[in-house]
């Protein structure tokens, strides 16, 4: 057996059964990978605000000329 399988069954059982007060984060906070590693939710806005921020400052560009 390898050893990933163990580490992230583990994981996910630990996710899947402990109580809210045992959890030292908020996990309505983060999505999890196939591999069971943490990401947070802000970084797929983060991206967003910024693309939507270059299209504004390109837009108020070409209006200069």
């Amino acid at each position: 057996m390898d050893s990933f399988f163990l580490a992230e069954m583990f994981k996910y059982l630990y996710l899947l059964f402990a109580d809210k007060e045992d959890m030292v984060f908020d996990i309505e906070d983060y999505i999890f990978t196939t591999e069971a590693h943490l990401l947070p939710l802000w970084l797929s806005t983060a991206n967003q605000t910024i693309s939507k921020k270059n299209t504004v400052s390109n837009s108020s560009n070409l209006n200069r000329f």
